[in-house]
């Protein structure tokens, strides 16, 4: 972050040496912060002008004790194989926490700016090897969402096997943990936290229920919450090496979600070496819980910084989605330990529809009645259908080597429809120019 104003710039994770790298860094005084899960943070003030090297950082361990009382907690364990790294945080002191929470201490992992990266990539995210088809922002709400008491691990696989549609990148796969004691135990939790200007909650339950045949899980909750943002922009228009004009925006977003989601998972052993699993992750984000509301307002200036015009934005924003997610497999376990077979069939259903009412103010220098006016609505809605079915098998050769085989179908349709109205005088006329129907279909079939 910059010394002056205390603000995140960049952020990066170490690779298996320890090593990292910040580049294209402007110079100047900057304050550098490394942390790591049960190690104490520790910062360090950089004056960079060129390239410099910090040498070896040492972390202090974390200790933690109250007069005679001793704090005792499982502390999360790195496992790395040949294609992943293994965070174990199962009953850890990670799991009061919600799955974006446990992401931001995972190794390999950074969250910034409300988003997620592995390798200065975005990942591609799974639940129990089940891709979860979202978008970014929609993958953060569910993670952000989803309590990790009933997580076993995150994968940080960075070199796929060819049945994760990777598409060349990284993948995060995130693990459930299964009840092993018979019987039925639930919870009901609680969170809140207090942001700058509004609060923000999460609600839930879960339930877990275990036979000698079944075993189940189930966690519904609910996030109401407020995201307030302020920005001052800057903007210089160059011509010549002359500043030409200057253009200063205040900014101000306030977004209001209250977004649900259902997981669930139902195993059902037919016997020692046959079983089947029904699994759905749903995300539901209602209509008249999901508005943001936009006002910004942009000073116009000469090249003396002279007070020009005045232009000012109010922008209305609602949102509806729904994701609904269902996946079936049945697994066939061999007599060699860690030798398979399963067969998986999946549907996705995504419906997002967004209606916004842009209203634009032009005033000059003292003007307080805008000598002109602009005013848009769009509607945009967007329908997809995914099914996918997947064989996989295999068969591990030796502690470090696995054979892996497969295949794998899918198909997808997507109707998408954008239209965009012009008003004018209180009466609304359909812009042609700037609406359109896009509709795609695909057919995947793979071998790997």
């Amino acid at each position: 972050s910059n010394a002056d104003i205390s603000t995140a710039i960049e952020g990066t994770t170490t690779d298996e040496t320890g090593a990292f790298k910040f580049e294209n860094v402007k110079s100047g005084s900057y304050t550098l912060k490394i942390s790591f899960i049960g190690f104490e943070d520790q910062t360090i003030t950089i004056d960079l002008v060129k390239n410099t090297n910090l040498g070896v950082i040492i972390l202090k361990e974390k200790l933690e004790t109250l007069n005679d009382v001793t704090i005792t907690a499982k502390r999360p364990t790195v496992k790395r194989l040949v294609d992943r790294l293994v965070f174990n945080v199962e009953n850890s002191t990670l799991s009061n926490t919600n799955v974006l929470d446990v992401l931001k201490h995972t190794p390999g992992v950074m969250v910034h700016d409300d988003k997620i990266t592995v390798k200065q990539s975005t990942p591609t995210v799974y639940i129990n090897d089940r891709k979860v088809h979202l978008s970014a922002t929609e993958i953060q709400q569910l993670l952000e969402g989803t309590p990790a008491n009933n997580i076993k691990s995150i994968e940080v696989i960075t070199n796929p096997p060819a049945k994760y549609e990777a598409e060349g990148g990284s993948v995060l796969n995130i693990v459930t943990s299964k009840n092993i004691v018979a019987g039925y135990n639930g919870s009901v939790f609680g969170n809140y936290k207090q942001g700058s200007e509004y609060p923000k909650y999460t609600l839930g339950t879960s339930h877990f229920f275990k036979t000698e045949k079944i075993s189940s899980y189930l966690n519904y909750n609910i996030s109401p919450k407020k995201d307030f943002r302020h920005n001052d922009e800057f903007v210089n228009f160059i011509e010549n090496d002359q500043t030409v004009s200057s253009w200063e925006t205040d900014f101000n977003r306030t977004r209001k979600t209250s977004n649900q989601t259902i997981n669930a998972n139902i195993e059902y052993e037919l016997n020692a070496n046959n079983s089947l699993v029904f699994s759905t992750n749903m995300l539901i984000s209602p209509r008249e819980n999901t508005k943001t509301v936009v006002n910004s307002s942009t000073e116009v200036f000469s090249p003396s910084k002279t007070l020009d015009s005045i232009f000012d934005t109010n922008n209305r924003l609602v949102d509806e989605a729904y994701n609904f997610a269902f996946t079936i497999d049945y697994i066939h376990k061999f007599k060699k330990e860690g030798e398979k077979l399963s067969v998986s069939a999946h549907h996705t259903n995504y419906d997002f529809s967004s209606f916004q009412d842009v209203k634009t103010g032009y005033f000059f220098q003292n003007g307080t009645l805008a000598f002109r006016n602009n005013n848009f609505q769009t509607f945009s809605n967007q329908i997809i259908q995914l099914y996918t079915g997947q064989l996989d098998y295999e068969l591990p050769l030796s502690e470090t080597s696995q054979f892996e085989a497969g295949i794998k179908i899918s198909k997808i349709n997507s109707d998408s429809k954008l239209r965009q109205y012009t008003i004018e005088n209180d009466v609304k006329t359909a812009d042609i120019q700037n609406s359109d129907t896009f509709v795609y279909d695909e057919f995947n079939y793979a071998v790997y």
